[in-house]
C-alpha cells in the first residue's frame, strides 16, 4: 500500500535548480577534524575502528561542521562546509514541503536527498527522485510498543491504539516471521536468545499497537506519538494522578522513571558490600487494570477522550481538555511533589480560566467549587483550599521551599482531578474556554 506524495510545482521547480549546483559541486573532499583533541580521556571501555576498516560508508553531519561525503576504496567524495550546509537546509525544506505533512521522516527525506546527490547516473530531478523513493517504501505498517508499569486482562482501545497483554503466541510469531527459516544456526540462536530476554520482560504485560501509512522511520515516531497520547488519557485514571503521594510507572517501554540506586561499602579500606535498589518502590507499582475497570473507566471519561483523540477537528475547548487531561497524567509520572503540583495547576488553568486578565486563584476557586461541589459549605472549603495551594505554589517559585505532603494537598488533589474530569464531561457542550467558564460563572447567580 503506497502513499502518494507530492510538493507543489513552484517549489519543487526552486528545489531542483538549487540541487543542481548542489551537485555541480561534489568531488574529493578531504574531511575536517572532529573537532579539538580532548585534553584528557576516561578510562572507560572503548571500541576503536582502524581507518583502512572504514570502506564505503557515508557521513552526515551538520556539526560543527557540515559534512556529506561517501567514503569508497579510501576516497572521500561528497560536500564539506558551506556547500555541504546549504544542501542539508534545502533537503530539510524539501521534508517540509512535501503533502501529506508529517508522513515522511525528515531523517528519510534528507538520506533520500543524498542518495540523489551522490547518483551520478541519476536522470531524475531531485523531488522526483524523493518523492518516488519515499511513496515506493510507504506501506501499511502495525507498531507495537511494549508498556511498562500496566498490565491488562483484556483487550480495549483508546483512540487508535488498541491495548492487549502480549501473549507467548505473538512473541514466537515474530520470533519465527519470514527468513527465519533461512538463517544458519549461529544467527538462529542469537535469535532465540534475544528473544527469550524479551519474553521474559515483556510477556504478560500490556503492549499497545496502531496502524499507518509511512516509511519506516516515520512509523516509528508517529507509531510512538499516537502509543503515548492513548496512553497519557489513560494514565489520567491512575492512582498517580489523583493521590499526590503515588507515582505511575505507565509510560512507553524504555521511558519509565524507576529511580534507582547503587552503593559500594569500604570498611578500613577494604570492600564491605555492595547494594541496589529502587529509591521509591513502594510508591511506582505496576497498575493492573482489569476488563470491568476499564469500563468504568470509559463510563468515567476515558471514552470522551478516546472520541477526542479520533476527531478530525477540534474545537479549542476540546484542544484545551485533551492538553489539561495530558499535564494532569504528567504529573501521575512525578515522584516531586512540588514539579507535579505546577503540573496540575496548569491543568486546572488551562480548561477554568476565560482569559489572561482576570484574576486566577479567586475564578479558579470559585468555578472549581461549582463545578465538584453542591453545598455551600463545601464550595467554599474549596476556594480556601485553591488559595492556600497557590501560596504553597508561590512559596516554592518565588522563595524556594519545600512542598510538603498533607491532609489539604491530598484533598487539593482529589478536587482539582474532578474538575478536570467536569470539563471533559462538558466537552462537546462548548467550542471555548470562554464559553465554559461563563456558563460556569452563571451558576452564582441561580
Amino acid at each position: 500500500m503506497n502513499r502518494d506524495y507530492t510538493i507543489h510545482d513552484q517549489a519543487a521547480s526552486v528545489f531542483n535548480e538549487k540541487a543542481v549546483g548542489n551537485k555541480a559541486r561534489v568531488g574529493p573532499v578531504s574531511p575536517p577534524s572532529r573537532g579539538r583533541a580532548p585534553q584528557w580521556r576516561p578510562d572507560i571501555h572503548v571500541i576503536h575502528v582502524p581507518e583502512s576498516d572504514i570502506q564505503d560508508l557515508r557521513f552526515l553531519c551538520d556539526y560543527p561542521v557540515a559534512e556529506i561525503y561517501e567514503v569508497k576504496s579510501g576516497l572521500a567524495v561528497g560536500l564539506v562546509g558551506d556547500p555541504a550546509a546549504e544542501f542539508l537546509r534545502l533537503a530539510e525544506q524539501l521534508w517540509r514541503a512535501i503533502k501529506p505533512k508529517g508522513t515522511v521522516s525528515k531523517k528519510r527525506a534528507i538520506d533520500l536527498a543524498c542518495d540523489w546527490l551522490f547518483k551520478g547516473d541519476s536522470s531524475d530531478s531531485l523531488t522526483k527522485y524523493v518523492l518516488d523513493a519515499a511513496s515506493a517504501e510507504a506501506a501499511l505498517t502495525k507498531v507495537w510498543v511494549p508498556i511498562s508499569g500496566l498490565d491488562v486482562q483484556a483487550r480495549f482501545q483508546v483512540g487508535s491504539v488498541t491495548f492487549e497483554p502480549l501473549t507467548a503466541e505473538r512473541i514466537e510469531s515474530w520470533h519465527k516471521s519470514d527468513g527465519y527459516s533461512k538463517l544458519d544456526e549461529d544467527r538462529r540462536n542469537a535469535l532465540g536468545r534475544y528473544y527469550a530476554d524479551f519474553s521474559k520482560e515483556h510477556r504478560g504485560h500490556a503492549i499497545g499497537w496502531t496502524e499507518l501509512v509511512a516509511d519506516k522511520e516515520q512509523a516509528k515516531i508517529l507509531g510512538l506519538e499516537r502509543i503515548e497520547d492513548s496512553l497519557a488519557m489513560l494514565r489520567f485514571f491512575s492512582g498517580g494522578a489523583i493521590v499526590p503521594s503515588a507515582r505511575s510507572i505507565c509510560t512507553p517501554s524504555g521511558r519509565e522513571r524507576k529511580e534507582g540506586y547503587r552503593v559500594v561499602l569500604e570498611r578500613e579500606g577494604r570492600f564491605a558490600g555492595e547494594s541496589r535498589g529502587l529509591l521509591d518502590a513502594e510508591r511506582a507499582r505496576p497498575w493492573r487494570v482489569s476488563r470491568s475497570e476499564v469500563a468504568d473507566l470509559m463510563r468515567s471519561g476515558l471514552a470522551k477522550l478516546s472520541d477526542l483523540l479520533n476527531a478530525n477537528e477540534l474545537s479549542q475547548f476540546q484542544e484545551r481538555v485533551l492538553a489539561s487531561a495530558r499535564l494532569f497524567s504528567d504529573a501521575a509520572l512525578e515522584h516531586r511533589l512540588q514539579v507535579k503540583l505546577v503540573l496540575v495547576l496548569s491543568a486546572l488553568e488551562g480548561v477554568y480560566l476565560g482569559s489572561r486578565g482576570e484574576p486566577i486563584q479567586q475564578n479558579i476557586g470559585e468555578r472549581l467549587a461549582i463545578m465538584t461541589e453542591s453545598t455551600p459549605e463545601a464550595r467554599l472549603a474549596v476556594t480556601k483550599l485553591v488559595r492556600d495551594v497557590y501560596d504553597v505554589r508561590s512559596n516554592f517559585v518565588h522563595h524556594a521551599e519545600r512542598v510538603e505532603s498533607s491532609d489539604a494537598m491530598a484533598s487539593f488533589f482529589r478536587s482539582a482531578w474532578h474538575g478536570v474530569v467536569r470539563a471533559i464531561e462538558h466537552a462537546d457542550r462548548h467550542t471555548s474556554v470562554r464559553d465554559f467558564t461563563e456558563a460556569i460563572d452563571l451558576e452564582k447567580f441561580r
